[in-house]
């Protein structure tokens, strides 16, 4: 994604962005390189979770 220039900002249809994902499933590999590519750390979902919520359940 951040090779071809995709938004790495973009929403699913339950407001997820890849960071968001990417946090909820344990990826920190991906989670690092979208830091790295400065994306928005604080994007809520559909129901107001930002991914720090996701990192504090697990």
């Amino acid at each position: 994604m951040i090779e071809k220039k995709a938004n790495i900002e973009a929403l699913n249809s339950c407001g997820d962005t890849p960071f968001n994902i990417a946090c909820f499933n344990g990826h920190l590999e991906i989670v690092s390189l979208l830091v790295q590519s400065k994306v928005n750390i604080e994007t809520p979902d559909n129901n107001g979770w930002a991914p720090i919520n996701s990192a504090c359940e697990k």
